[in-house]
C-alpha cells in the first residue's frame, strides 16, 4: 500500500443528544438508558459523527480500522477531563472494544471507500444529566500514525538470538537510526556514505538508497506520506527534509548542533534533542518563520534537576504531547508532560521505584498499553517495561558479537509483526529479533492495522 496524500476530512460533528422517550426505545442496564451522541444537521443530512475517507486509503488485503478514543485535552488554562468511554451498541459485534485505552475500533469496509465517508454511531455511558451537556468534536490525532505502535502485553518476549538483516556492506560504519513505518518499509541512516538506505516490506535487499548534501546524520523520522525528516546538524546546523512528492531535500529548521533525536509529533510540530546544549527544542512545521525554535525540555544547562537533561539522546512524544527523553549523561529517562518545564524520572535508579540501572540510554518507543522500550546503550541491550517493572529483552548476555549480544546499540524500531530491529553500532549491523507470539494471549497483543481517530473533549 502507498502512502495517502488525501487527507481524512471530518464532515458531521456531534452536535446533540439523542435521549429515547418512550419505554419501546430504551435500552436498559441496570439504570442507565442509552442515549445517542447525534451529528449536526448539514447539508449530508447524516445522523451520526462522520469522516470523509478517501479510496487511496483501501489496503484491499489487511483488513482495516478506524481508532476512536475519548482522552484528556489540556487547553491553555486548566487540563479538561476526558469522559468515561463511549460504548458502542452491543449487538455490532463487528467494533472491537478496548476499555483500558477508552477507545473503539470500527471496521472500515470496501462499501465505506466507496461511498467516501465513514459515520460512527457513539453513545455516552454516564448518569448524571449536567455530565452529558458537553461533547467534544470528533479531530483526528493524524491520520495514520507513521509508525508502528503496538500493543505488547508486559510478558512479551523476543527470541534471544537476532539475525542480520544488514551488515557493514551495506549500512556502513556505526549505524545509528533505524525507522520502520507502518507499511513496513525500513529507513536507516548509512553514516559512512551519508545515505539514507531504504527497504521495503519482506525483502532484504534496498530498494532505494538517497543521497543528499548531509553529513554525520544521527536521527531521522518519517511521517505518514513518507517525508523524511534527517539531521544534518554536526557540519550544517539544521534538519533537512526529503519530499517524496518531489525527491527534493529542503531545509526546515536551523539548530546548529546535531539532533540526536527527532520526531514529529501528531500536531505536526518537529521536536529536536540537542546533546551538547542539553535540551530538547521544538517548532512548529506550519509556522512559515525558520528560526521559530522553542524550548520543550532542558534549562540549556546540564544537570540532574527535574527542569534539567545532560546529553540528550532519543526523544518520543504520545499522542497527548507528553515528551519521552533518554537523557544520556544522567542515566535516566524523563518524562515531561505536556506544557511542563519539570520532568518526572520514569526509568533509571532515581525513578520512584527503580528496578533497574540505566547507562546512558538512547533510543525510547512506548507502545499503546505505554510500555517503555529502552535502547540501553552503556549496558549494550534493550529493556521493557512490564507489570513489576523493567526487564532485559535482548542483548542480555553482555557486550559482544554473538547472534544474542549487542555492542552500543543505537536505535530500535518495531515493523507490524511486532518483530524488533536494533542498529547494532559497533558491531556495524542491524540485527532483527523475532517477536515470540506465544508469550501473550493473542487477543491481548494484538491491535488492528488501519487508521488513528480521536474523540476528543473540550
Amino acid at each position: 500500500m502507498t502512502q495517502p496524500t488525501q487527507q481524512l476530512r471530518i464532515i458531521a460533528q456531534p452536535k446533540a443528544l439523542y435521549r429515547e422517550r418512550y419505554d419501546s426505545e430504551q435500552y436498559k442496564t441496570g439504570n442507565r438508558i442509552q442515549r445517542y451522541i447525534r451529528a449536526e444537521d448539514n447539508q449530508l443530512k447524516l445522523e451520526y459523527p462522520t469522516i470523509e475517507i478517501s479510496k487511496e486509503w483501501c489496503d484491499g488485503i489487511l483488513p482495516q480500522y478506524i481508532r476512536v478514543t475519548s482522552v484528556t485535552v489540556p487547553n491553555d488554562m486548566e487540563p479538561i477531563v476526558c469522559v468515561h468511554p463511549y460504548p458502542i451498541d452491543s449487538d455490532d459485534s463487528s467494533v472491537q472494544k478496548d476499555p483500558a485505552n477508552n477507545a473503539l475500533y470500527f471496521p472500515i469496509t470496501k462499501g465505506d471507500f466507496t461511498n467516501g465517508r465513514k459515520s460512527f454511531l457513539l453513545t455516552r455511558k454516564k448518569l448524571v444529566q449536567s455530565e452529558l451537556k458537553s461533547h467534544g468534536p470528533l479531530r483526528i490525532a493524524g491520520s495514520a500514525l507513521s509508525f508502528n505502535q503496538l500493543k505488547f502485553c508486559p510478558t512479551a518476549t523476543w527470541t534471544s538470538n537476532g539475525v542480520t538483516f544488514a551488515n557493514r556492506s551495506i549500512v556502513g560504519q556505526y549505524p545509528s537510526a533505524i525507522f520502520v513505518n507502518a507499511n513496513n518499509t525500513i529507513y536507516l541512516t548509512n553514516r559512512e556514505d551519508n545515505t539514507i538506505v531504504i527497504w521495503h516490506e519482506e525483502s532484504v535487499n534496498p530498494a532505494q538508497t538517497i543521497s543528499g548534501n548531509f553529513t554525520d546524520s544521527e536521527s531521522l523520522f518519517v511521517t505518514a506520506n513518507g517525508d523524511i525528516y534527517i539531521d544534518d546538524g554536526l557540519k550544517n546546523g539544521r534538519v533537512q527534509k526529503w519530499s517524496s512528492e518531489t525527491n527534493i531535500f529542503v531545509t526546515v529548521t536551523n539548530v546548529n548542533s546535531s539532533c540526536y533525536g527527532l520526531f514529529v509529533d501528531i500536531n505536526d510540530t518537529l521536536y529536536c534533542s540537542i546533546f551538547n546544549r542539553h535540551q530538547v527544542v521544538k517548532r512548529s512545521l506550519n509556522d512559515s518563520v525558520m528560526n521559530s525554535n522553542r524550548v520543550a525540555a532542558g534549562t540549556g544547562i546540564g544537570g540532574s534537576d527535574s527542569n534539567q537533561l545532560k546529553n540528550p539522546l532519543g526523544i518520543f512524544v504520545d499522542v497527548n504531547l507528553n515528551l519521552y527523553v533518554a537523557d544520556c549523561e544522567n542515566h535516566r529517562v524523563q518524562l515531561f508532560q505536556r506544557g511542563e518545564s519539570n520532568g518526572m524520572t520514569v526509568a533509571g535508579s532515581t525513578s520512584l521505584n527503580p528496578t533497574i540501572t540505566l547507562r546512558c540510554p538512547n533510543g525510547i518507543i512506548l507502545d499503546a498499553e505505554k510500555y517503555l522500550f529502552i535502547v540501553d546503550l552503556g549496558n549494550h541491550r534493550i529493556i521493557g517495561s512490564g507489570l513489576n517493572g523493567f526487564r532485559c529483552l535482548v542483548g542480555c548476555y553482555g557486550e559482544g558479537s554473538q547472534s544474542n549480544q549487542l555492542s552500543d546499540p543505537f536505535s530500535l524500531s518495531f515493523d507490524h509483526s511486532g518483530n524488533m530491529f536494533v542498529t547494532d553500532q559497533s558491531n556495524h549491523r542491524i540485527q532483527k529479533f523475532q517477536y515470540t507470539e506465544e508469550s501473550c494471549d493473542e487477543d491481548k497483543n494484538e491491535i488492528p492495522d488501519g487508521f488513528r481517530t480521536e474523540l476528543l473533549n473540550n
